[in-house]
């Protein structure tokens, strides 16, 4: 008997890693900014993303000139995401020198209601 999926392993329509996710709960695990790679593979349909926990501005994160330098490209990507509500960042090793990077404005966060960055000891 020939093996079978519950659904099959690939389809051919779908080219983007989770097409349609919307929540993305990836909260108390040890994530860098610069370890969210492809930034291009970024799910687009995203409303809610919870990296509260995560060390995203870790030190020795390899960046060009400052361990908040490499959340540039996260800021950059979220803020293209056309339908992001709510971004959870709390406790999660920003600093004013990260939050530098993040502009909001009508191109960029364009629907976002909730930035949460409370518990970050660097955040003055």
């Amino acid at each position: 008997m020939k093996d079978r999926f519950f659904y099959p392993p690939r389809s051919p329509r779908v080219n983007k890693p989770f097409p349609v996710l919307q929540i993305l709960l990836v909260s108390n695990n040890k994530i860098s900014a610069h370890a969210i790679r492809p930034l291009e593979d970024f799910p687009r349909t995203l409303v809610k993303l919870d990296l509260n926990h995560n060390p995203l501005c870790a030190a020795g994160d390899p960046s060009p000139n400052s361990e908040s330098a490499g959340i540039r490209p996260l800021f950059e990507t979220l803020g293209g995401l056309k339908s992001l509500k709510e971004v959870l960042m709390r406790s999660s090793t920003l600093s004013d020198a990260a939050l530098g990077h993040l502009t909001l404005g009508d191109a960029s966060f364009p629907l976002l209601e909730a930035l949460d960055v409370g518990d970050n000891d660097d955040l003055s």
